[in-house]
C-alpha cells in the first residue's frame, strides 16, 4: 500500500531519523562477503531477524537482466540477496516474502495501474500498434511479476534453491532459520512480514529484546512498523535516485507527456552513471524508535505540551489520520496533499481537538471515537473550502463561465437511464466510455464577456543596481481575480461543490441517497484500512466502489450506521490475473482463460473494454488520475472461469493453487531437533506439531511434512541450462546431500471468527473488532493483540533522536518532552540497547522501558 509522497514529506521534515549505510564488502569476483561475524554489521544494528520484501529485490533484477534470461535473473536475485545478508547479519531467523495474492480492494488498484501502463506504452510508442490495451493481438510481456504467472512458480522455487544452498555451503548461515513465503501464499509480502512480527511478539515465550530489521522499499512499511509498537525494529531501504526530486523539490509530478518525454534522457543518462559506479544499491536505515519519538515530540509540543500524553495511543491517531491521505485502497480526500504539506496539516487538526478533548481519536481493538473524527473533519471541510479553487482553479474558473448567470445550486437528476460510472457496468452493455467530464470541460468554450488570462502578465521595471546602473527587471502584475474569486464566499462553496460532484461524479440519481451511500463506503473504507495495520486482513472481498472520495463536508453526520466485513476468501492467483490485467498480456493465462478476455460471447467481455477514460484529476494528481473503468463482478467472474478449469493442465492447476510458507531449517538450527522428530514419529503431513527450539532462540508456530522433501536428496536449480538440457549452469551447482530440514510453517494467527465489525453505537464511536478467521490459512489461535514487554531501543538511533530533540536548533523548535527524552532515569536492559524509565507522561503501550502516565 504505497502512499504518495509520504516518504519525501518523512525525510524532508525527519531527515535525522534516516542514516546512510556504509557499502558491503565485495570479493575479487564482485560478490559480497559476509564478513567477520564478530565485528558490527554494516547496518549498525545487531540484528536477530531480517525480513526482505523479496518482490522490490526481484523488480531491480529483473531490470538489470537480459531479456528472457530467466538464469541471470535468479542469479542477480541471488546476489541481491546476498547483499541484504551480508548488510544485516541476521543471526536466527531470515524471512523472504513475495507478494501473493491481494484483497480484492487492492486488485481494483492493479487493474488501474496494468491499465494505464499499457495505454501510456501505446502511447510513447504508436508505431507498435500490437501493444495498445485496445489491441486484440497477444503481446508478450516478459516477467509479469504477479502469482499465478510460471514466472512467479519459478522464482519461488529458485528462493527455495538459494536457502538450501546457502544452509550447506555458508558456515555463516549454518544457525538460521529461514521462511519462505512465496507467491502461492496470499497476502502482500509487507503485510505478510508485519502480521508474522505481530503474531510473535504476542506469543508466549516472545524475547522482547529481539531486534526486527525489514528490508523493503514500500512506504506503508512505516506504518505497519510503528503499529506494531516494537522499539527494537528497523528499517532498510533503498537509496532510490534523487534527480527528479531535486528538480522538483515539492514531489509534485509533471503536468503532461511532453515534459515527461523532455526529462526522460536526462533521468536515463543520471541512472545510467549511478549504476555504472555501483554494482549494488545503497541503503538507509530508518529507526522506527527514534521516527516514534520525533513523531510524539511534535504531537506533544504543539501549541503547548499535551496533558495526559501517551506516546503510542498519539501514533495510533496519527495512523488512522494516514489514512485520510489516500493508499491503493481508497482515495484521499480531494483537499489534501502529501506534497503541500497534509500531513502536518492533520497532525495541527489533532492536536487542537485533543487539546480541547484530551482524549484518543483511537482505543484498544480498532475503536475509533467518532465524535473526535467528526471535529477533524469539520476542520478539513474548512479547509477544503479554501484549498480546492486553489488546485483546481482553471477548473473552476471555466466551470463559473459556464454557470455564470444561472441558479448555482445542485440539480439531481431523475434520467433512470444515466448511468453513474461509480457502479459496475451492466455486463452485456457497449463498453464505450466518453471522455471524462473534467476533459470536457477544459474544451469548451467560454462566454466571450470574460477574459481567464493563460499566463501571468509581467511588467517590465528599471531598477538600480549598488553602481547605480540601470537594469530592466521583469516583475509579476497582480493577477485580476478570475470568474470564481469574483464570486462572494457562500456562492464559491455551493460552486466548488457542484464542481467537484458535477466533474467526478456526473450525473448523479437520487442525490440525498447518493451521499448517504458514498460517504458511508469511504467511512467503511476507513475502518478496513486502519485495521489492516494491525490485524490481518479484515476482508478479502470488500472494496471501494467508487473512483472518488466525498468532500469532507459531507462527511459529517454520516456516522450513525453498522458496518460489518465479510471475512471472504482470496481469490485464486488464475482469477486475480483475469481481474487485473488488460487484454493485451493474457499471454500468461492459460489459453481457455485469455479466451474469456476478447471472445465476443464472453460473458466477461464487458469488463475488458475497447475505449476507457482517464480522468487526470487536476495537475497536482496527475500521477494518481482514475482509470474509469467498469468494476468487476466477481460472482460472474467465478461463474466464468469454473466453466473452464476443466481444461486446465496440472501444471496450469498448481499454479492456481493456494500455498503455506515453509520452513528450513540449517545443520545448527536450534529448530533442527523440531523438525527430526517430526519426520521420525509424524508420518501423517496433515498433521501439525508445535515448535520446540532447543539450544536457545525462540520461533512461535507449527509444521507439518513437506511431501517434496526427503532427507539427504539433490536439490537441482529450477531452470535448465542454455541448451535444453536439465543440467544446471556451472554457476548454479546442485545441492547434493542435502543437510537442511524442510517442513510446512503455519504460523500464528488472531483470535478466530468470520467477521470483523465496525458498529457505530449511541456513545457514538466505532468498534473494529480483531479480524477473525485469520488472514493466514491454518493459523492457530491467538489472545488479540498486545504490546510486548520490556522492549529495548538501539543505542545509537535513540541518542540520535535525543540530541536532535535537545538542539535548539532543531527544526519547529522542539524539545524533547518530559518522560520521552533525559528527564528519565536509563537503565541498562542489555545488548546493545538501552531503556528509559518515564517520569512523567508515559509512553503508553508497547513504549520504552517505564511506569505508564498517571
Amino acid at each position: 500500500m504505497g502512499i504518495r509522497g509520504f516518504y519525501n514529506w518523512l525525510r524532508q521534515n525527519y531527515g535525522k531519523t534516516l542514516v546512510d549505510l556504509p557499502d558491503v564488502a565485495l570479493d575479487e569476483a564482485g560478490k559480497p562477503v559476509f564478513g567477520d561475524p564478530s565485528s558490527p554489521a554494516p547496518c549498525g544494528v545487531s540484528v536477530d531477524n531480517l525480513y526482505v520484501d523479496t518482490n522490490s529485490v526481484v523488480v531491480n533484477c529483473f531490470d538489470l537482466a537480459k531479456k528472457n534470461d530467466n538464469v541471470g535473473l535468479c542469479q542477480a536475485i541471488f546476489d541481491q540477496l546476498d547483499y541484504i545478508v551480508a548488510m544485516a547479519r541476521p543471526r536466527r531467523l531470515l524471512y523472504l516474502a513475495l507478494d501473493g495474492v491481494v484483497p480484492r480492494a487492492k486488485v481494483n488498484h492493479q487493474r488501474s495501474l496494468r491499465f494505464q501502463a499499457s495505454h501510456k506504452m501505446f502511447a510513447l510508442n504508436p508505431q507498435n500498434h500490437g501493444t495498445g490495451v485496445n489491441s486484440r493481438e497477444s503481446t508478450k510481456v516478459p516477467g509479469l511479476l504477479a502469482p499465478g504467472t510460471t514466472l512467479m512458480v519459478t522464482i519461488g522455487e529458485a528462493l527455495r534453491y538459494y536457502v538450501a544452498e546457502r544452509l550447506n555451503s555458508r558456515p555463516e548461515w549454518a544457525g538460521l532459520e529461514v521462511i519462505i513465503s512465496d507467491a502461492a501464499v496470499p497476502g502482500e509480502g509487507e503485510n505478510k512480514i508485519a502480521g508474522f512480527i505481530r503474531q510473535q511478539q504476542i506469543s508466549p515465550g516472545y524475547d522482547p529484546t529481539t531486534c526486527h530489521a525489514i528490508c523493503g522499499s514500500d512506504a506503508d512499511l512505516i506504518l505497519l512498523a510503528l503499529a506494531t509498537h516494537n522499539p527494537n525494529l528497523i528499517l532498510l531501504r533503498e537509496v532510490h535516485n534523487s534527480f527528479l526530486s531535486d528538480m522538483n523539490p515539492n514531489g509534485d509530478t509533471y503536468d503532461d507527456v511532453e515534459e515527461e518525454d523532455r526529462l526522460r534522457p536526462r533521468v536515463q543518462s543520471a541512472q545510467s552513471q549511478s549504476q555504472a559506479k555501483r554494482q549494488y544499491p545503497q541503503y538507509q536505515r530508518l529507526a522506527i524508535a527514534a521516527l516514534r519519538e520525533f513523531l510524539g515530540g511534535v504531537l506533544y509540543h504543539y501549541p503547548q505540551q499535551l496533558p495526559n500524553f501517551q506516546t503510542d495511543r498519539a501514533i495510533d491517531d496519527w495512523i488512522f489520520l494516514c489514512c485520510l491521505l489516500g493508499n491503493d485502497f481508497i482515495p484521499s480526500l480531494p483537499a489534501l496533499v502529501v506534497q503541500r504539506n497534509a500531513v502536518s496539516l492533520l497532525m495541527k487538526f489533532w492536536q487542537e481537538v485533543y487539546h480541547r478533548r484530551q482524549t484518543y481519536l483511537t482505543r484498544a481493538n480498532g475503536e475509533v471515537d467518532l465524535v473526535f473524527l467528526e471535529e477533524i473533519l469539520a476542520k478539513i471541510a474548512k479547509f477544503e473550502v479554501a484549498q480546492i479553487p486553489r488546485l483546481f482553479r482553471e477548473d473552476l474558473d471555466q466551470y463559473a463561465t459556464k454557470k455564470y448567470g444561472k441558479p448555482l445550486r445542485l440539480v439531481w437528476a431523475h434520467n433512470p437511464n444515466l448511468e453513474f460510472p461509480g457502479h459496475p457496468l451492466p455486463v452485456g452493455a457497449k463498453s464505450e466510455v466518453e471522455p471524462a467530464p473534467a476533459d470536457a470541460n477544459r474544451k469548451s468554450p467560454l462566454v466571450p464577456d470574460v477574459k481567464i488570462p493563460a499566463t501571468k502578465p509581467t511588467v517590465v521595471a528599471a531598477v538600480a543596481d549598488e553602481d547605480g546602473w540601470l537594469k530592466c527587471q521583469l516583475e509579476p502584475e497582480p493577477e485580476e481575480p478570475g470568474p470564481f474569486a469574483r464570486l462572494d464566499e457562500t456562492h464559491r462553496k455551493e460552486l466548488g461543490r457542484e464542481w467537484y460532484y458535477r466533474t467526478r461524479f456526473r450525473e448523479i440519481k437520487d442525490g440525498p441517497t447518493f451521499f448517504k451511500a458514498l460517504s458511508r463506503a469511504y467511512l467503511k473504507g476507513l475502518c478496513w484500512v486502519y485495521q489492516s495495520f494491525y490485524v490481518d486482513c479484515p476482508s478479502w472481498t470488500w472494496y471501494y466502489p467508487y473512483y472518488y472520495a466525498p468532500l469532507a463536508q459531507d462527511l459529517r453526520g454520516m456516522f450513525k450506521f453498522t458496518v460489518t466485513f465479510d471475512l471472504g476468501k482470496p481469490l485464486p492467483p488464475l482469477a486475480q490475473l483475469m481481474a487485473a490485467l488488460p487484454p493485451n498480456t493474457r499471454s500468461h493465462l492459460p489459453r481457455a482463460l485469455a479466451n474469456l478476455m476478447i471472445d465476443p460471447q464472453s460473458p466477461l467481455i464487458a469488463y475488458y473494454p475497447e475505449r476507457f477514460s482517464m480522468d487526470q484529476n487536476g495537475p497536482v494528481m496527475n500521477a494518481n488520475g482514475a482509470v474509469l473503468l467498469p468494476f468487476i463482478d466477481l460472482a460472474r467472474l467465478d461463474q466464468a472461469l469454473t466453466a473452464v478449469y476443466p481444461s486446465l493442465t496440472e501444471e496450469e492447476r498448481q499454479r492456481n493453487t493456494l500455498g503455506a510458507p515453509c520452513l528450513i531449517t540449517g545443520p545448527a538450527s536450534p529448530q533442527v531437533g523440531s523438525l527430526r522428530k517430526l519426520y521420525a514419529k509424524e508420518p501423517d503431513p496433515t498433521k501439525r506439531r508445535p515448535l520446540k527450539p532447543e539450544g536457545g532462540g525462540y520461533l512461535a508456530g507449527r509444521i507439518s511434512r513437506d511431501p517434496a522433501y526427503t532427507s539427504g536428496m539433490t536439490i537441482n536449480f529450477p531452470l535448465p541450462s542454455s541448451a535444453g538440457t536439465p543440467t544446471p549452469p556451472p554457476l548454479l551447482p546442485s545441492v547434493v546431500g542435502d543437510r537442511s530440514m524442510r517442513a510446512i510453517y503455519h504460523p500464528l494467527s488472531s483470535k478466530a471468527a468470520a467477521k470483523a465489525e465496525a458498529r457505530i453505537g449511541a456513545q457514538d464511536q466505532v468498534m473494529v473488532s480483531p479480524p477473525t478467521g485469520g488472514g493466514t490459512p491454518g493459523g492457530e489461535e491467538l489472545p488479540t493483540r498486545h504490546s510486548p514487554a520490556k522492549p529495548v531501543v538501539d543505542l545509537v538511533d535513540i541518542v540520535a533522536a535525543q540530541d536532535a530533540f535537545r538542539n535548539p536548533n532543531a527544526p519547529q523548535g522542539l524539545k524533547a518532552p518530559t518522560g520521552l527524552f533525559g528527564r528519565g532515569k536509563r537503565s541498562q536492559t542489555g545488548r546493545g540497547g538501552m531503556g528509559i524509565e518515564s517520569g512523567h507522561g508515559g509512553l503508553g503501550r508497547g513504549g520504552l522501558r517505564g511506569s505508564r502516565g498517571q
